[in-house]
């Protein structure tokens, strides 16, 4: 997605190619920080002629989205800046995460999934 939607690609394209690849979803932009960093970052970079004319793809694309994903990403994209970076993960002060409790977890996901043992921290 960096590559696509880099500043050498034309804007147009990048638009075009961002709408295939998010089509129908927005799931994506919702649990993958990166991806949304990725798009809030090229989105910022724009100038407003371009931003103007890549609009109507970008509708297009978010219109799909059902309501409900729409507004979490909007959640989710007033954290970030246009820097590119994904959005800051913003911990509630009376978080009682048990690190103990969430490894187990995490290494019962990844053996679901088939991954290596090795790239699952431990408790």
């Amino acid at each position: 997605m960096s590559r696509e939607l880099s500043a050498g690609a034309p804007a147009a394209a990048a638009a075009g190619w961002a709408e295939g690849f998010l089509a129908g979803s927005g799931l994506l932009l919702l649990y993958d920080d990166k991806l949304l960093g990725l798009a809030d970052g090229w989105l910022a970079g724009l100038s407003a002629e371009v931003f103007a004319a890549v609009l109507p793809a970008l509708r297009r694309t978010f219109g799909e989205f059902t309501p409900p994903e729409r507004r979490a990403i909007g959640d989710k994209a007033a954290r970030l800046d246009g820097s590119g970076s994904p959005p800051a993960a913003i911990a509630p002060a009376d978080d009682d995460l048990d690190e103990d409790r969430a490894a187990i977890a995490v290494r019962a996901v990844a053996a679901i999934l088939g991954l290596r043992a090795a790239s699952v921290p431990a408790p």
